[in-house]
């Protein structure tokens, strides 16, 4: 009598990985869904308190805007994506997650530079920096903005140079 051969192999259930792959990918598309719809929902809210703030004047110059900070608010601050608007008597910017929001009234500005990164963060761009008086110190935020020679020529031009 031969051996037989044939054995009754019985193979662990492979359709587990496939569905805990699916189940994983599933879940982080959701997660993606659901943080998108939380920034689209920032930046409709930043741009509610921007009108808010315009209280009936007209922007000058008006766009998205992406921070790279406020310097009396250190490294470690949340940066990001809101609108920025420059009226007659003062620019504002209005960021949508954070809510570090700038007033800086034009006759505080003290200073407009085109730095190339700012409080150690940097995209190989120039950013839009503005100075400005707050008592007895001053405070400065960068931001990056399209059209960045139309923004520094509204708020009269560079005014000094180097990184901030």
């Amino acid at each position: 009598m031969t051996p037989s051969l044939a054995f009754d192999y019985n193979p662990p259930n492979t359709v587990a990985p496939w569905i805990i792959i699916a189940l994983s990918v599933a879940a982080a598309l959701v997660l993606l869904l659901l943080v998108l719809r939380w920034a689209q929902r920032g930046m409709a809210a930043a741009r509610a308190n921007l009108t808010a703030v315009a209280a009936g004047r007209t922007a000058r110059r008006q766009g998205a805007a992406q921070s790279f900070g406020i310097r009396s608010k250190g490294a470690g601050q949340l940066r990001g994506a809101g609108y920025l608007a420059l009226f007659d008597d003062e620019l504002v910017f209005v960021q949508a997650i954070a809510k570090n929001h700038v007033r800086a009234k034009l006759s505080d500005i003290v200073g407009v530079t085109t730095p190339r990164s700012f409080l150690g963060k940097t995209q190989g761009v120039k950013l839009l920096a503005v100075e400005w008086r707050t008592g007895d110190a001053s405070d400065q935020v960068a931001l990056r903005v399209p059209d960045l020679d139309a923004w520094i020529e509204d708020l009269g031009g560079v005014t000094a140079t180097g990184d901030a």
